[in-house]
């Protein structure tokens, strides 16, 4: 079944299915066959707001794109969240099994052309594309899928939390060269959206370094260096049919978003995802080199706070510190513009998304009165940011000043981005910071990553066990029951959790005039990095 899907990867509809069957069980999910490589891209939409005039697409030259980096953590291991530029560059040498189209409602075929459950949601029959080849030669088959799989069900690796746990390990096999069973332990309604994360696109049996991976992704690595650069070229023999265009695609790390749109202002670089909202702005307003891209997407910018560490451990305080922001103004001084509000709930407009939970508002009378039945008054807490994202060390700022309303005072500690994003040293171990939760492909899956004990996003470190069973009904449902389910476990982080999810940031991507071929995806920023589709006019 291609039904649902925290990270999708999308593909055109008319694309994928302009000449492909589909088929939708009565309770909303279903079966999908591929037809071919060339309908089932990720990331497989044309244009970046010009490309109607643009002409058809041009091979060759060379695509630079320039990132805030994550330093020594950066990696090519496809089992481990690091930094946001490592899973770029793994998408650029890896597939996974399923993506999703741009607008997250529905999956596609990847390495997958077909997904089928049995009736009970518990064995998945995953046939495979053929035809497609590994970048030394290698045929893809059912070995490849079996080994990656069962990677997922290494406690150390992040896709454990996401799918790896309900895999039922002495029951999986193959059954033919290009067709695998997948059990489960439990009931998996919906897994797509598991599939299509980052952790989990398929790589070759046997691989275990990843310091020079041969997978199947549309471009092949020629160098690369932790925290400098990447250096990608084609692959010739990509299963869509007629990709990448660029010859060579070079990934640069730089050390602040500043450095990195500068670059990209000075022809450094060609394009600079995850633009600063103030330089979007400028280039919106006129940029005689530059254009944006700007894309509605459903994850949040979050202040995250730690729900075993005081003062966190007392909801009422958690409870308090949501009702101090005021987002709108956090919105209008931060994105200028550029998003929306949040509700402290993960995925707006994502399916089972509770949309009749009541908007939350900023109540300064009613966050004192808690924090003084907290025994919480004049309190005072450090929030720790860093430059890395866009808008984090502004938002932290504005929120210290909305506080001081309530008499909380906000002490705002800027930490090195590398150190940041690290488990080994801050990363998880700090009481009260920032985040972002993307890339979001369900409800299943960002919920699996941010309120499991072994969730590697879960920030604040909630550790429920009526929320993990709630959670473990949730995916083996479907219809109302599933949609209750999943209010439950909404309602019960929008009362009590660690999340201020205050707004949802446009994905804002600057690019020179002479880039073509991205269109926007919800998944990830720059049409879900969907390089591939990236084309060069003279």
């Amino acid at each position: 079944m291609f039904g649902r899907s925290r990270a999708a990867v999308g593909v055109s509809r008319r694309g994928f299915l302009g000449g492909c069957a589909v088929g939708v069980l009565a309770a909303g999910v279903g079966t999908v066959a591929g037809c071919g490589p060339a309908g089932s891209v990720p990331g497989s939409g044309s244009g970046s707001g010009d490309d109607a005039d643009a002409g058809p697409p041009r091979r060759g030259g060379a695509l630079r794109v320039g990132m805030v980096g994550g330093g020594q953590v950066e990696t090519l291991n496809v089992n481990h969240y690091t930094s946001d530029i490592s899973i770029v560059r793994q998408r650029q040498l890896f597939d996974s099994l399923v993506g999703f189209n741009p607008d997250m409602t529905a999956p596609v075929p990847a390495l997958a052309e077909e997904l089928t459950p049995d009736p009970e949601f518990r064995v998945w029959t995953v046939r495979l594309r053929q035809g497609v080849t590994f970048h030394n030669g290698k045929d893809l088959t059912a070995d490849d899928v079996l080994y990656t799989i069962r990677g997922w069900a290494d406690p150390g690796n992040d896709a454990f939390s996401q799918i790896g746990k309900f895999v039922d390990l002495p029951r999986l096999r193959k059954r033919d060269s290009h067709t695998v069973e997948l059990p489960f332990t439990i009931p998996f309604a919906e897994p797509h959206g598991a599939l299509a994360s980052p952790p989990c696109m398929v790589y070759q049996d046997g691989e275990k370094d990843f310091t020079k991976p041969a997978g199947t992704g549309p471009f092949k690595l020629t160098a690369f260096t932790p925290g400098q650069s990447s250096t990608m070229v084609r692959n010739e023999n990509y299963w869509a049919q007629g990709k990448p265009y660029v010859d060579e695609l070079r990934i640069l790390s730089f050390s602040d978003a500043t450095a990195a749109f500068n670059a990209l202002q000075g022809g450094q670089t060609d394009l600079m995802p995850a633009v600063p909202f103030l330089q979007a702005r400028a280039i919106k307003q006129r940029s005689a080199r530059l254009k944006l891209m700007v894309t509605k997407q459903p994850a949040s910018t979050i202040f995250t706070m730690a729900v075993d560490r005081p003062p966190f451990d007392d909801v009422r305080v958690r409870q308090a510190m949501r009702l101090i922001v005021d987002r709108q103004a956090l919105v209008d001084t931060v994105f200028f513009g550029f998003g929306e509000i949040g509700n402290d709930l993960p995925g707006p407009g994502l399916p089972h998304y509770d949309t009749s939970v009541p908007q939350r508002t900023r109540d300064i009378e009613r966050a004192k009165a808690l924090l003084k039945e907290a025994g919480k008054e004049n309190l005072t807490v450090t929030l720790h940011t860093n430059t890395a994202s866009p808008g984090f060390v502004e938002s932290a700022q504005l929120l210290a000043e909305q506080a001081k309303a309530a008499g909380v005072t906000i002490l705002v500690k800027q930490e090195n981005p590398s150190a940041y994003h690290d488990p080994s040293q801050l990363y998880r171990k700090m009481p009260f910071f920032q985040e972002m939760n993307a890339p979001i492909s369900s409800l299943a899956s960002i919920c699996m990553l941010d309120l499991t004990r072994d969730g590697p996003a879960n920030g604040t470190h909630w550790y429920n066990p009526g929320t993990d069973a709630m959670l473990y009904e949730a995916i083996g449902s479907t219809g109302a029951r599933a949609q209750e389910l999943w209010n439950q476990i909404q309602r019960q982080q929008h009362a009590e959790g660690g999340y201020i999810m205050w707004g949802q940031p446009d994905f804002l991507d600057a690019m020179a005039k002479n880039v073509h071929g991205l269109s926007p995806d919800k998944f990830a920023n720059a049409g879900n990095w969907a390089f591939k589709d990236a084309w060069l006019a003279t």
